[in-house]
């Protein structure tokens, strides 16, 4: 998909309203799963500071290193499930539905406080996955074809929690089959 396609499809993602892009891109040398979240400037806003353990586990820090989620596989569930944590509470578990024959992945991600997002689409496609709160688009993850290392496009609404939007995200991207477990 050229610029001009990408951008045009971003708009309609959100109906006009403003959002904002950031790249993910796999650190080349770490220890677990780790990544640095960028905003358009190529400002360093967020890491994702994978951990070796068990279960897949890993953090969502600020640029000054502090912990905002932590988000951390469900073992033992029927479908792959992540609970997303802040200050050590749970707040929300993203759960990847049993394929109904859809080309499409379906996940729903669903919060302590009763509110719910729902998100479906396939990373490696251009419309990537689309996350959504009552039917309105909230992001979309998207993976990036890089030859390198593994690199997705986040887009979130300007409203959004950003932090919170790059935790869901990565639990997608974690859920990923295509991906491999390495």
């Amino acid at each position: 998909m050229d610029a001009a396609s990408l951008a045009a499809t971003e708009r309609n993602n959100f109906q006009g309203r403003a959002s904002e892009t950031f790249g993910i891109r796999r650190q080349l040398v770490s220890i677990g799963r780790s990544y640095s979240v960028e905003d358009a400037a190529g400002e360093r806003r967020f890491r994702v500071a994978g951990r070796v353990r068990f279960a897949r586990t890993f953090d969502i820090r600020d640029a000054s290193g502090n912990v905002l989620y932590t988000v951390r596989e469900k073992l033992l569930a029927g479908t792959p499930t992540f609970i997303i944590s802040r200050d050590d509470a749970e707040i929300a578990t993203l759960e990847r539905m049993k394929p109904d024959g859809a080309p499409a992945e379906k996940f729903d991600v669903t919060f302590t406080s009763g509110a719910a997002l729902r998100a479906s689409g396939l990373l490696w496609r251009d419309e990537g996955v689309q996350i959504t709160r009552e039917g309105v688009c909230v992001a979309v993850i998207r993976r990036e074809q890089r030859v390198l290392r593994e690199t997705f496009r986040l887009q979130i609404a300007a409203d959004g929690d950003r932090a919170l939007m790059v935790a869901v995200a990565m639990a997608i991207v974690e859920t990923d089959t295509a991906r491999g477990n390495d």
